[in-house]
């Protein structure tokens, strides 16, 4: 997969968890708390399922299932990327890149 697919991906994370912060006023210490309480969930998931509460919670059922959708994809490009002995092509690259990009632009409209 391309550097800049990547890079994107990662961001995606990044600006989640910057956004706990900024928008729901978490710190990021009290944010490592809340994860070392949970059993077997790693910061990836539970960063991931926080927002997926509060979308489906405050947003509409489209809203939550378009995060959700978006969320998975892009989980499964990383996936393929760092794990699989697979060939990413162009195209799975781009498909990344536009997801990662949709989905920055959503997080920024909505939080």
């Amino acid at each position: 997969m391309h550097q800049v697919s990547i890079v994107l991906i990662y961001g995606v994370f990044q600006l989640l968890k910057s956004n706990i912060n900024s928008f729901f006023g978490i710190s990021y210490q009290d944010l490592r708390i809340e994860i070392s309480k949970t059993k077997n969930v790693g910061t990836h998931k539970y960063v991931i399922d926080f927002y997926k509460s509060e979308i489906k919670h405050n947003f509409d059922l489209k809203t939550s299932q378009s995060f959700s959708r978006k969320m998975r994809d892009l989980k499964y490009f990383r996936e393929q990327s760092d794990y699989e002995n697979v060939a990413i092509t162009k195209d799975d690259s781009d498909k990344a890149y536009e997801k990662a990009i949709d989905l920055i632009e959503m997080i920024n409209k909505i939080f």
